[in-house]
């Protein structure tokens, strides 16, 4: 599982998915890497973002389990919405909360949590969004943005939803 901001992240702001089917242990985590199925050939089209309100788009998978992440921020407040969808069956959280931001910094104010499973014979899907207090350093690279966390090597790259 990933944690993001915008849902896959090391301390606060968690964004993930999981399932076992077959004869796995539900609790088993694959060894299979995230792939990052986002287009990022658009970071490089048009001009940098005139502000960090907006909706910003990530998406992956894990074996057969395809995430997609949406972060909305507006009016102070920061939304994150996760679907997972595996094998026809999909699954929508979303979580939100107030936040503070400067030129490079964004502030989580407060926590929010959201979560669903579907667990049907041998297939179990599970999806969250978690959103904690915690300050989180931004960029904009071309159009995109890129939040770095705290404590994590890991870059997060979100492209603008058009």
């Amino acid at each position: 599982m990933k944690k993001i901001i915008l849902a896959l992240f090391s301390v606060s702001l968690l964004s993930a998915c999981g399932s076992s089917s077959d004869n796995k242990d539900k609790n088993q985590r694959s060894d299979t890497p995230e792939v990052v199925e986002t287009d990022y050939s658009v970071c490089d089209r048009g001009a940098r973002p005139a502000s960090l309100e907006g909706q910003w788009k990530r998406e992956s998978h894990f074996d057969r389990m395809k995430t997609s992440t949406v972060v909305e921020i507006k009016n102070n407040s920061i939304q994150v919405s996760n679907t997972c969808s595996m094998e026809g069956r999909s699954l929508n959280v979303k979580a939100s909360t107030a936040i503070a931001y400067d030129s490079s910094k964004i502030e989580l104010l407060g926590s929010a949590t959201d979560s669903d499973e579907i667990h049907q014979n041998d297939f179990n899907l599970s999806c969250s969004v978690n959103l904690e207090p915690v300050k989180v350093n931004y960029k904009f690279q071309g159009q995109c943005l890129v939040l770095s966390f705290p404590n994590d090597s890991k870059d997060l790259a979100f492209v603008p939803v058009e």
